[in-house]
């Protein structure tokens, strides 16, 4: 299960590095936590 969440964490990262999108991101995050 934690490497389900890092994976989640590292597609967070892509869409933070993304075309904007920091708030998708940000709630994906804490979704993930």
């Amino acid at each position: 299960m934690v490497s389900i969440r890092v994976d989640n964490l590292s597609l967070a990262y892509r869409i933070l590095r993304g075309p904007g999108s920091g708030a998708i991101a940000e709630s994906i995050i804490q979704a993930a936590i």
